[in-house]
């Protein structure tokens, strides 16, 4: 048996599918459960979709999305492989009678399954459970850490529950050990987002460009070396969108993204960074840093860094994550990271 199938035929057990795997949208296609899911096109280059097929209980991970005692009033799922067929992404919504009691039951099974020894293919599979750290998404949420050993290859998964309003996610990423847990922090935010979105009958928020209180307004700077320049306040965008579906601000957080013109005005180059120079105040009295994060309808100079020739400009946004109950009141800027003579500030209206 070839490595890569062999990975493919573990992969195949994804705790997920353990007794309720179903191909893809089958079921509860009626009350629109579908709408809760990822779609292909927001996952990465690489990826494909695929159906999954039953497979027996995977030891105490058996029918996971559905412990006993608790009713599913539907369900569907989706499958995607990469296209080295070393990994897979599963996730399933899932609706119930009693959707706090049916959260409360996964998680503790997940939590009380300490080690897994089952069969496949003639061969022995055992593996480990362990709870992991993830950041928090929908109204509550627990992670999970699953490590699986078959014959001399080692796995892993890694498994998000999350309840959104009335829908129960299960999301988990299985591939060989190192694979990105970044991607899958991404991958989980927007399967999260979409179900938030769905559960509001699809409703998508619109940024929001907030200009300064006054007419944009330069102030004159120096940098290290005494060259002068100017930078311009041209607008705030509050909320601002991640440049793709991947980019997403932190649970409890917003992106907003300050546009500026910076010009030099003086006889010789200059070069900067505006993600080091420029930070935001908010209505909490709070001074918040750049995030570093790529917003849509706005360039981050490049990365942050701007090198310009006499009397030539540049345009660009610095992006903020801000608590979402916390307004943006000043802009504030300091050449060469707040090493340099001068300092600038706008007010927000």
């Amino acid at each position: 048996m070839s490595r890569r199938f062999r990975i493919a035929s573990i992969l195949g057990a994804l705790i997920l599918c353990q007794a309720t795997c179903i191909a893809p949208l089958a079921s509860a296609a009626t009350s629109n459960m579908s709408n809760y899911l990822l779609a292909l096109q927001q996952l990465p280059v690489g990826w494909s979709s695929t159906s999954s097929s039953p497979s027996s209980p995977m030891g105490c991970l058996g029918n996971l999305m559905e412990p006993s005692g608790v009713k599913q009033t539907g369900s569907a799922q989706v499958t995607f492989q990469s296209s080295s067929g070393n990994a897979l992404i599963n996730e399933k919504a899932a609706t119930y009678l009693n959707t706090t009691k049916a959260y409360s039951e996964i998680t503790a099974n997940l939590q009380h399954c300490r080690t897994i020894k089952t069969a496949r293919s003639g061969h022995v599979l055992t593996g480990t459970v362990a709870a992991m750290s993830f950041p928090a998404v929908g109204q509550a949420s627990k992670a999970f850490q699953v490590t699986l050993h078959f014959e001399v290859q080692t796995l892993a998964e890694s498994l998000v529950i999350a309840r959104v309003g009335n829908v129960i996610l299960g999301i988990d990423y299985g591939g060989l050990p190192g694979y990105s847990l970044t991607q899958f922090e991404g991958i989980t935010k927007v399967a999260v987002s979409d179900a938030e979105k769905a559960s509001r009958g699809g409703g998508k928020s619109t940024p929001v460009v907030t200009q300064p209180s006054k007419a944009p307004q330069s102030i004159s700077f120096k940098d290290l070396n005494g060259n002068p320049y100017i930078v311009t306040e041209m607008s705030v965008i509050d909320p601002a969108k991640g440049a793709d579906q991947f980019t997403l601000p932190n649970a409890g957080n917003r992106f907003v993204a300050v546009k500026v013109k910076v010009t030099d005005t003086g006889s010789k180059q200059i070069s900067d960074d505006a993600n080091l120079n420029m930070t935001i105040v908010g209505s909490d009295g709070q001074t918040y840093s750049a995030d570093f994060s790529n917003v849509l309808g706005c360039t981050n100079f490049d990365s942050g860094s701007y090198h310009l020739s006499s009397q030539q400009s540049s345009v660009g946004c610095v992006v903020f994550q801000v608590p979402v109950k916390v307004k943006v009141s000043d802009v504030e800027w300091s050449p060469s990271g707040g090493f340099g003579s001068s300092f600038g500030t706008w007010k927000v209206g």
